[in-house]
């Protein structure tokens, strides 16, 4: 499933150990020790052992080659730090060492304008935009007039931030769409009353798809993401009220590959390769049949 990495090999039993090992050899290292890490990265983790891969990599000094050094700024809505080491760690995987500085929680517009913050004085070489329409948009719209206002007024303040991020900026700017509640408000009309808060986001996402096809920003697909897992499973609603995590903490791996993948591709680390019956040709033994481990090269 999409939502369990699938198309990434099983975590080693003994990550904790490797990693251990990685952890001491890391800060002067070379090349062969950052392409275990790298290859440690290419594992099914989840958000722990993402944020501690993020962490061990940190360490590393001077040229990381293979990897990329980058900072990444991450401004939004939620709290965003839940979100930042497994962006980290899995940029690992594509090619990046990143360093991210994120926002704090209910000031995006403000830290994004002023040029004394320490989002806008960090030296980003891209950022990426999270919002929410909890806060993005807050609440059902009385009538189809005013629900065009207040979507209008979001898309407003997100390009805000953009702009006002942008001067601070070296590379691309990175903005989500953004996933719809769950709840309906009046069932299947929910689409059919522009006041609806599904509706709403629908709006708002697609002046986010517009703008992105003017070249101002790229988008990141969180919605069609959401919509691919399941919204019943991407959002639990106690987590967003208890600290303020935009979607069920299960969805993190998930969420960061999708956000490492898109940044990768945009930075020019993307790669594309035709396969063709590579099975006792290139390799002894049959991939789909023995496994990644069981093939001899």
């Amino acid at each position: 499933m999409l939502s369990e990495l699938d198309w990434l090999r099983p975590t080693p039993a003994d990550f904790r150990d490797r990693l251990r090992t990685l952890r001491a050899e890391l800060p002067g290292g070379g090349q062969a020790v950052v392409e275990r890490l790298i290859a440690l990265a290419t594992h099914r983790l989840d958000e722990s052992q993402l944020g501690r891969l993020a962490t061990a990599a940190a360490s590393i000094e001077g040229d990381p080659q293979p990897l990329s050094r980058m900072t990444l700024g991450i401004v939004g809505d939620g709290t965003l730090s839940l979100l930042s080491p497994a962006i980290a760690g899995s940029l690992l995987r594509h090619g990046f060492l990143a360093e991210a500085v994120t926002g704090d929680y209910g000031s995006a517009l403000q830290q994004a304008t002023d040029p004394t913050s320490p989002l806008r004085v960090s030296d980003m070489d891209a950022c990426l935009i999270v919002p929410d329409y909890r806060l993005s948009l807050g609440r059902p719209a009385p009538t189809a007039d005013a629900a065009a206002l207040e979507v209008d007024a979001a898309f407003a303040r997100i390009e805000a931030i953009a702009q006002g991020i942008r001067p601070s900026v070296k590379g691309q700017i990175f903005v989500q769409t953004l996933p719809p509640p769950v709840e309906p408000l009046f069932g299947s009309l929910d689409r059919v009353e522009a006041g609806s808060l599904f509706a709403m986001v629908e709006a708002l996402n697609a002046r986010l798809v517009a703008w992105a096809r003017s070249g101002a920003v790229i988008l990141v697909d969180i919605a069609r993401l959401a919509a691919s897992v399941g919204y019943e499973r991407w959002d639990e609603p106690r987590h967003w009220h208890a600290s303020k995590l935009s979607f069920s903490p299960a969805m993190i791996p998930v969420y960061a590959d999708v956000v490492a993948r898109t940044i990768a591709a945009a930075r020019g680390k993307a790669k594309k390769a035709l396969v063709l019956d590579l099975d006792n040709t290139l390799w002894g033994g049959v991939i789909g049949d023995d496994g990644l481990d069981g093939i001899v090269i």
